[in-house]
């Protein structure tokens, strides 16, 4: 599976859509603030074991979620990196 997210710094809600690697179809459209981005994203790689976060947006604004998404992942959760790429 594979996160995908249009970051949009102005809005109080962001999506992170779930997708099928192979038909890339949507599997789930997960709601969440940007307050509860971090915890969203790991509680999706729990559900369905996603390893690649593909981020939509202005590139500074993500870089920072990225960061936060990475010290969860390896500070709080003791996991292996997942992949986030910024586009």
């Amino acid at each position: 599976m594979i996160l995908v997210s249009y970051i949009q710094p102005f809005d109080r809600m962001q999506q992170i859509f779930v997708l099928d690697e192979s038909t890339k179809d949507t599997v789930e459209t997960v709601p969440t603030t940007i307050q509860n981005y971090e915890y969203a994203v790991t509680r999706l790689i729990d559900k369905y074991g996603a390893k690649l976060l593909q981020m939509h947006g202005p590139e500074k604004y993500c870089l920072k979620i990225k960061r936060n998404i990475e010290n969860e992942q390896n500070y709080k959760y003791n996991r292996q990196k997942l992949i986030v790429e910024i586009i």
